[in-house]
C-alpha cells in the first residue's frame, strides 16, 4: 500500500481550510479562565459545572501573565504526590499479564485518601499544584491564516517545543491582534512547567479568544469523511502501520487513588480496566474524563475502580450494570463478580483489523479520546488514540 497516496485526500482536506474558516462554522463558545489565587476546589467545581478537564490559567484577574494551563491530571498527580508524602510508602507495582500489558496490583494510598489528604489539597490555590506536561500551544490570532493541516502538525502532532500538546489556544493581546503570520515566530509558550516562569514575553494583558482541541480536529474529519477517500476509511489499523503496543491495566477492584498513581508514573492519561490478572478480560476505562466533579467527593479516590465507574466516577449515575445475577462463590465471599459490563452503550473497543472508518465512527461518535485494541477473547493488545490518528493522516 502506497501510505503517500492513501493519506493524500485526508492531508488536501486540512490543508484547504484555514483555522480562521474552522473556527466561523463552529458555535460560539465560553472560554473559562481560572487564576493562581484561586482555591483548587473551586475551580474543580468550575470544571465540573462547565464539563472541563483544564483551563487557561493566569498570575491575576487582569490576565496581566498566562501561566499555563491547569489540567485535571495536574489535580491528580497533586493529590498522589500529598497522599505519598503522608507517610512511607510503597511504589506501584504491576505485573506483565501477556500481550505486552502490565497489571497494576498494589494498594498503598487508599487509606491515606480517606484520611482527607486531598480534602486538604483542595484547599489550596492553584499556585501550589505544579503542571506535568505542555497541555496547549498558544498562538496570536494573527495566525488564523494558518491550515488545519499547520494546527495539526505544529500544534499538536510535532509542536515546536517537542511535548505532547493536546489543546491550542488562540489569544490576542489587549487592544488587538499583534504578531506576523509565521507559525514558529508567533508561539508563545507551552501550557506545563512552573507555573512562576511562564511569562508572555512582555505582552501587558492577554485574551484567549478560542480554544482548539484535538478532538476538535477529529470531529471535523469525520464530518467530511467522504473526502478522505474509501481506500484511506477501508484500511485497517494493521494496514496503517498500528502495531501492538503496551497498555497499562488495573483490576476492578484496586482503589482508585493507586490506579491514578500509576497513570501519573506511567504519564498516561487512561487505563485498562480489566476483571483479573489471571484472564485479563477488559471491562471498561479509567480516564481523566471520569474525574470531573466536586472536591467533597475526594474520598470516593478511596474506592475500588470497579465500584467508582460503576456509579458514574465523579458525574454520579450508573455507567456499569451486572450481566448476570450475583451469587455463587463470589457472592459467599463478598466478592463482586467480574461479570461487570459497561452501561449500554458497550463498551467500544476495535481490533487491529478494523478499518479506520469504524474507528473514526467510534471515536467521534461517542466522542472518545481512545479505544482499547484487543483481541478476540477481549485481552487489551493496544490502545489507539485520538493523536495516534491525527499523527497518522497529517504525516
Amino acid at each position: 500500500m502506497e501510505q503517500l497516496n492513501v493519506f493524500q485526500h485526508a492531508r488536501e482536506l486540512l490543508a484547504n481550510v484555514t483555522l480562521a474558516e474552522y473556527l466561523a462554522s463552529q458555535p460560539p463558545r465560553t472560554v473559562i479562565s481560572i487564576t493562581a489565587s484561586d482555591p483548587l476546589s473551586q475551580v474543580l467545581r468550575r470544571f465540573a459545572s462547565a464539563s472541563l478537564v483544564a483551563a487557561p490559567c493566569f498570575a491575576d484577574e487582569a490576565q496581566t501573565r498566562f501561566l499555563g494551563f491547569l489540567d485535571l491530571m495536574d489535580v491528580v498527580a497533586a493529590v498522589v504526590d500529598a497522599a505519598r508524602h503522608q507517610g512511607p510508602g510503597t511504589p506501584t507495582a504491576g505485573s506483565d499479564i501477556g500481550g505486552g500489558s502490565i497489571c497494576l496490583s498494589r494498594h498503598s494510598l487508599a487509606v491515606r485518601c480517606r484520611s482527607g489528604v486531598a480534602r486538604e489539597l483542595a484547599e489550596q490555590p492553584v499556585s501550589a499544584i505544579r503542571a506535568t506536561a505542555n497541555d496547549a500551544q498558544l498562538v496570536y490570532q494573527a495566525q488564523l491564516s494558518n491550515t488545519l493541516l499547520q494546527v495539526v502538525r505544529q500544534g499538536f502532532t510535532h509542536p515546536v517545543d517537542k511535548l505532547a500538546c493536546h489543546r491550542l489556544a488562540v489569544f490576542m493581546p489587549a487592544g488587538g491582534a499583534s504578531g506576523g503570520g509565521d507559525w514558529d515566530d508567533n508561539i508563545v509558550g507551552g501550557g506545563g512547567g512552573d507555573p512562576t516562569g511562564m511569562t508572555t514575553a512582555g505582552i501587558p494583558s492577554l485574551q484567549v479568544t478560542h480554544i482548539v482541541s484535538q478532538s476538535d480536529m477529529l470531529q471535523f474529519l469525520y464530518k467530511h469523511q467522504a473526502q478522505l477517500g474509501n481506500t484511506l476509511l477501508g484500511s485497517t489499523l494493521r494496514q496503517l502501520g498500528v502495531q501492538e503496543k503496551q497498555v497499562l491495566c488495573v483490576p476492578a477492584e484496586l482503589a482508585v487513588i493507586d490506579a491514578l498513581a500509576g497513570m501519573v508514573d506511567a504519564r498516561v492519561p487512561a487505563v485498562a480496566v480489566i476483571d483479573s490478572e489471571e484472564s485479563g478480560r477488559l471491562l471498561g476505562n479509567l480516564s481523566i474524563s471520569d474525574l470531573r466533579g466536586k472536591p467533597s467527593h475526594f474520598e470516593q479516590l478511596a474506592k475500588p475502580v470497579g465500584d467508582f465507574l460503576r456509579e458514574g466516577g465523579w458525574h454520579g449515575g450508573s455507567r456499569w450494570r451486572a450481566a448476570s445475577p450475583r451469587g455463587g462463590v463470589a457472592a459467599k465471599f463478598g466478592v463482586r463478580s467480574p461479570d461487570c459490563l459497561p452501561h449500554e452503550p458497550p463498551l467500544a473497543v476495535c481490533h487491529l483489523d478494523s478499518t479506520l472508518g469504524e474507528v473514526l465512527g467510534l471515536l467521534a461518535g461517542r466522542r472518545l479520546h481512545r479505544l482499547f485494541i484487543v483481541d478476540g477473547e477481549r485481552r487489551p493488545l493496544g490502545v489507539v488514540s485520538i493523536a495516534d490518528i491525527l499523527t497518522l493522516l497529517a504525516g
